[in-house]
């Protein structure tokens, strides 16, 4: 175990986390860490970790809002469930991934979600290269995976690529005026 310590090597803690996360797994396996918080800690993950490769995806911020504000989380993102508060938090989210792509030019890979689903060919494609991995037809069949998945998320992904999600949200925009409000008061979106 590492001991914590304001001076402990970035270099050390890529090899304790690879280490464990590589654990009883097949080495020419890669790791995906999807962690909803991953993001505040880009500067560290990017000196830790050098050869990873950062995804961030992008979808519009009231959609973010509403998929967050609709999962009942069992932990953590208490200000998930307050509309103010959740624009507010995704204003600061898109504040601070804009700060981390100005400082690691490069090491970001920006995804559109909107894009990614109505032309997944391009989009899967593109990512694949960005990841620096061989491509595999397989990737345009998620859903036929055999891997386990325990996130909110894992209903999704055993449904086929699809565009319903795009713009779902719109059928709720008039109950989502307040986390709309935050959002515009953060300069998040226009009227």
């Amino acid at each position: 175990m590492i001991p914590f310590s304001k001076t402990l090597d970035p270099v050390m803690l890529g090899e304790f986390y690879h280490a464990l996360a590589s654990a009883g797994r097949d080495p020419s396996l890669h790791i995906i860490d999807k962690l909803p918080l991953n993001y505040l800690y880009i500067g560290l993950i990017a000196k830790a970790l050098p050869r990873a490769r950062i995804v961030h995806v992008h979808k519009p911020p009231l959609a973010v809002g509403w998929g967050m504000f609709k999962t009942l989380f069992v932990q953590g993102y208490p200000f998930s469930y307050d509309q103010v508060e959740l624009g507010r938090y995704i204003a600061a989210f898109h504040r601070l991934m804009d700060h981390w792509s100005r400082e690691l030019p490069g090491r970001i890979h920006h995804v559109f979600y909107d894009d990614l689903v109505r032309d997944p060919t391009t989009g899967i494609r593109e990512l694949v290269a960005a990841c620096g991995l061989d491509w595999n037809e397989d990737c345009l069949s998620p859903h036929k995976g055999s891997t386990a998945n325990t996130s909110h998320s894992a209903a999704q992904i055993r449904e086929p690529i699809h565009t319903r999600g795009l713009s779902g949200w719109r059928d709720f925009a008039p109950y989502l005026e307040p986390m709309r409000k935050a959002m515009l008061a953060e300069g998040l979106v226009t009227e």
